[in-house]
């Protein structure tokens, strides 16, 4: 079913006022909440103070701590292992 140009018109018309809606809602939901409720000026925004941080290093002498080894070289996988391209399929 072909679709006439009387129900797009009547389609972009109906677009247009649910569009002119939202708009309106919107402008009312900032209108109430700038002006009637002080809005977002400086001298209504509080800053909560920034904690101090305190890094304990101490813990990093500890004598379990000196004991761990040292890291090792990465081991190597043995050759002959695996396939030269995995994402072949199998023969």
């Amino acid at each position: 079913m072909a679709v006439t140009f009387i129900q797009q018109k009547k389609t972009q018309r109906m677009l247009i006022i649910v569009l002119l809606g939202a708009i309106a809602s919107v402008g009312a939901v900032l209108w109430w909440g700038f002006f009637f409720a002080g809005g977002l000026s400086p001298a209504n925004v509080t800053l909560p103070s920034p904690k101090k941080i305190e890094v304990q290093t101490d813990i990093l002498s500890h004598p379990v701590l000196q004991e761990l080894d040292e890291p090792r070289e990465a081991t190597v996988a043995p050759q002959g292992i695996g396939r030269d391209n995995p994402f072949l399929p199998a023969p």
